[in-house]
């Protein structure tokens, strides 16, 4: 062999090594892009030459009599539908795609991007959905900051009160023994009596002008029984020392004054209250008259006007829970417990809290008079 020939043979084996160097780097470039591999068609032995091998475009080389070009692998998308070609000689690619020595790779398609949430809002869909949103939330937080609104209601100003005070709490001094006591005990308006001006809180509590009160008996005896809801006690009248008062009850009483009106009012050892139809010791009849029978002792059972001043009787009294409780000459007596003194003791001996006098005066449970009548004998 010639060095000529020699060299040739030499060029050729460096070829053909190169060609494989670079099909296995392509091989192994297209195995991590995940593109699969695809036989070629064999094709006839390629006819042998004795120019040097050339690199043919793709990375596979052509040589004369190598066989490079049959049954190699080449390389294709796994999705392309390529086809082989029949040439004989270095397996040509044909038209339609098919791959051969040299053939273009196809790149694997890169995958989608998942769209983000700011990129699905910025589309018309999304902006008419966000807005909706919106909506549904400003209209919600309106109605409920708003809910039960059409029910409030403003609140009165509180009135002065004109609370027939208790005994003793709040004196008003002795009236003079030379003050007449104001006679009374025959039919007509109610002797001594004015109308009484009140807070707006106590109108259309069973208010009433000047009464017109019946006549008094001077030969009968008169009692009024009081029936609550923690018993019963019976007191006598004094019709003669205290006509004007007693007439006034009598007056209530057969109007149904007092049924379910509470005793407001509770001190143990000394007094119990009653005769608002509020409640709260600022009411009365709507009409107030004047004082009698003073300066009389106040022994235990009695039973008594409260008052919030001089001649200012309307409905509110007090029964006296022991004998002779300090009190001064300020209110008309008008009465003595008889009978049923253990009920005048079960209503003082209810719980008590905080009062409107700032004493704990308060029941903390409801003591009322389910009636009063009178009874004449």
């Amino acid at each position: 062999m010639t060095q000529k020939a020699k060299a040739r043979a030499r060029a050729r084996r460096d070829a053909e090594r190169d060609a494989e160097k670079r099909q296995r780097a392509e091989q192994e470039r297209n195995r991590r892009l995940g593109i699969e591999p695809v036989e070629e068609a064999s094709a006839a032995p390629a006819r042998a030459s004795t120019t040097p091998a050339r690199v043919v475009r793709g990375g596979a080389t052509a040589a004369a009599g190598a066989g490079v070009g049959t049954g190699t692998t080449r390389i294709r998308p796994a999705a392309a539908g390529a086809r082989t070609g029949g040439n004989a000689r270095g397996a040509r690619p044909t038209t339609g795609g098919a791959t051969g020595v040299g053939a273009r790779r196809r790149a694997a398609p890169l995958p989608r991007r998942r769209r983000g949430l700011l990129a699905r809002i910025a589309t018309p869909l999304g902006w008419a959905i966000t807005a909706g949103v919106l909506a549904v939330l400003i209209v919600g937080g309106y109605l409920i900051a708003n809910a039960g609104g059409g029910n409030r209601a403003a609140a009165a100003p509180t009135a002065t009160p004109l609370i027939a005070t208790a005994p003793a709490v709040v004196p008003h001094g002795t009236p003079t023994a030379t003050v007449p006591a104001p006679k009374g005990g025959g039919a007509g308006p109610l002797a001594g009596a004015v109308v009484a001006q009140q807070p707006a809180s106590c109108h259309g509590y069973k208010t009433y002008g000047v009464p017109n009160a019946a006549a008094l008996d001077p030969k009968k005896t008169y009692s009024a029984v009081f029936d609550t809801n923690k018993g019963t006690f019976t007191a006598k009248l004094y019709a003669q020392q205290a006509p004007i008062a007693v007439q006034s009850l009598i007056f209530l009483a057969q109007r149904h004054y007092f049924d379910n009106v509470p005793f407001h009012r509770v001190i143990p050892g000394f007094v119990i209250q009653g005769g608002d139809p509020t409640g709260t010791g600022e009411c009365g009849p709507g009409y107030k008259f004047s004082d009698e029978n003073l300066g009389k002792p106040y022994p235990r059972g009695t039973l008594a006007m409260a008052n919030s001043g001089p001649n200012t009787n309307g409905s509110q009294f007090f029964v006296v829970l022991k004998d002779n409780p300090g009190l001064g000459p300020l209110y008309t007596p008008f009465g003595q417990v008889t009978n049923g003194l253990n009920a005048v003791d079960a209503i003082a001996g209810v719980p008590l809290g905080p009062g409107a006098d700032g004493q704990n005066s308060s029941p903390k449970v409801k003591v009322y008079m389910k009636s009063v009548r009178i009874v004449e004998s």
